[in-house]
């Protein structure tokens, strides 16, 4: 068509960049490439396995008291969200219960709402590196790190964030399908705030055998 035409000369804008399926992206990448470099930096396209999620936390979670509602409602419109705008990527729940809980897991009519929207829920074991609070709670966020069999990156997002469209294209950027594709973002992606350095609710790494356990000792 004519409107892929002119988006193959002059290329499409940053801002609709978000908006786009992963295929289209991957066409544009390649499309930069060549622009930069003058031609195409490899001449056959070799594909590799990728696979993506998205993840969450609930930790310190007493079925009784319920406190954690909030953060199970987030994640079911966080699911609806994603895959309503055609994502390819898993959604995955890890829940860590307190150790005053009497139960050892949610509620079955959670389990059920969480399984209509496809999440996956994982559940993790007490922290093994402090008590229950805020700061082994962030690093509970890295067990993330242990999926290397599953996943090849996965976005972690805190319990109080909201995705508005489709964040796959995060995931090409530095996951490309061509493994002779040299990808515009790095395996690992982490944001500044306000006066942190690197802020924990928002990160996307790429897991590898062995960083979890490094991270604990």
């Amino acid at each position: 068509s004519s409107s892929s035409n002119d988006n193959s000369k002059h290329g499409i804008p940053e801002s609709l960049l978000g908006f786009l399926p992963v295929q289209l992206l991957q066409q544009e990448y390649r499309r930069r490439q060549i622009q930069q470099h003058g031609r195409a930096t490899y001449s056959t396209t070799t594909k590799k396995k990728r696979k993506w999620a998205y993840a969450y936390l609930m930790a310190g979670v007493d079925a009784q008291q319920q406190g954690y509602r909030g953060i199970l409602y987030n994640v079911l419109v966080a699911a609806r969200v994603l895959q309503q705008s055609n994502t390819v990527a898993d959604v995955v729940l890890m829940v860590q219960m307190a150790s005053s809980s009497i139960s050892d897991r949610l509620l079955p009519v959670e389990e059920h709402w969480l399984q209509a929207v496809n999440v996956t829920i994982k559940y993790l074991d007490l922290p093994r590196h402090g008590p229950e609070n805020f700061y082994t709670a962030q690093l509970e966020k890295f067990h993330i790190l242990e999926w290397h069999r599953e996943y090849t990156r996965v976005i972690f997002m805190d319990g109080d964030v909201l995705p508005f469209c489709n964040l796959d294209y995060l995931f090409a950027l530095s996951d490309p399908e061509d493994e002779h594709q040299e990808p515009l973002l790095r395996e690992n992606l982490i944001l500044a705030w306000t006066i942190e350095p690197a802020h924990g609710g928002f990160f996307m790494l790429a897991p590898k055998e062995g960083d979890f356990e490094a991270l604990e000792e």
